[in-house]
Parts: structure tokens; sequence; C-alpha cells
């Protein structure tokens, strides 16, 4: 079988994820269990894609962890931390059994926090009131 020849020619720091160009730096941790090489690569994508949203992200922290529970499996838990100008601006965490279930759910969370993020930025660099003012009738216009 032959190799899609978009991964041939991607370097390795494309692979693990580095920034390249214009890429966003994710950084990834994982305490308590070792995640397999599946979960940490389809966390990264899932997060870089929300630079679609935002261009001025500068990096997002990843981290992954298990909680103990009464339960035989504890729960995964996923939190994630998007730096803007040098400063935290927009962190979420979701809890699951699975880890790909949790990482989902986190992305999902900032995706909606960072479409909120952007329209309320807009609208006070546009200085446009959130509501538009009634327009009021005037005698010249009678």
């Amino acid at each position: 079988m032959r190799r899609a020849a978009g991964a041939a020619g991607k370097s390795e720091a494309e692979r693990r994820g580095a920034p390249e160009g214009n890429a966003v730096d994710i950084t990834f941790r994982a305490t308590e269990f070792e995640p397999d090489e599946r979960l940490v690569r389809r966390a990264q994508q899932k997060v870089a894609k929300l630079q679609r949203y935002l261009s001025d992200l500068e990096r997002a922290d990843v981290e992954l962890s298990l909680e103990p529970t009464r339960g035989v499996e504890g729960r995964r838990i996923a939190r994630v931390n998007l730096i803007l100008n040098g400063r935290v601006v927009l962190r979420a965490e979701a809890k699951a059994a699975d880890p790909f279930v949790a990482v989902d759910a986190v992305v999902d969370d900032l995706k909606g926090q960072v479409l909120r993020y952007k329209e309320r930025r807009e609208d006070w660099r546009h200085g446009q009131p959130i509501r538009p003012e009634p327009e009021v009738e005037t005698e010249e216009a009678l």
C-alpha cells in the first residue's frame, strides 16, 4: 500500500504539532496515566482547529488527567487554556469516562467561548452598540 502524498511531505515538526510558520504552539501534558499517540494527535488536531477563529492565538496548553472514582475505571479530565497576547484568555474543562470524548467536549466548549469572545471584541473595536438604536423620526422626514 502507498502512503498519501501529503503525509510524506510533512516535516517532523509538523507531525509533532510544533509551530511552523503561523501555526499555534500546543503544549501537551498528561498526569496519572500514559496516553497513546492517537489520543495526543487527536487532541493537537482538535485544538489547532481553533486557530481558524482566533488569528492571534499564541499558545494552547492541553492537560489530560485521571480522576479516581469509586467505579472500576477512573474518569478522564481534559483541560485547555488558550493564550492570546501573552495572557490566558479562555479556559475550559470536561470530564468523561473516555479520554477521546473528554477532548471532543472541551474543544466544543472552547469553540463556543471563542465565538462569543470574538463577537464581543469586534463590537468593542468598532464602537458599535450591541443593540441597534431605534430610528427617531424628525419633522423634516414627515
